[in-house]
């Protein structure tokens, strides 16, 4: 007769590539907890700006998957005018 025993494994696995702080970005904010692999910023923009992409990703190669840039909304418009136009 064959028996088949359970043994929980001692062994963990740990998330250790970091990406470190992300670069900061001018008029705007990157939102974050944390900066190991997987893990995400929020981008946002000062109101006028619009960000080049809405989240940046921690890859396994111990960097974040994009540089993300906050620009002037709308061509020539300036931020008084933005809100006078809400």
């Amino acid at each position: 007769m064959l028996s088949i025993y359970y043994m929980e494994s001692l062994i963990t696995c740990a998330r250790v590539t970091d990406c470190s702080t992300p670069s900061s970005i001018d008029n705007g904010n990157l939102i974050y907890t944390s900066t190991l692999f997987g893990d995400t910023a929020n981008v946002t923009c000062d109101v006028g700006y619009s960000p080049s992409v809405d989240v940046i990703t921690c890859t396994s190669a111990g960097r974040w998957d994009s540089s993300p840039r906050c620009s002037p909304v709308g061509k020539g418009c300036t931020v008084d005018l933005l809100l006078e136009m809400k």
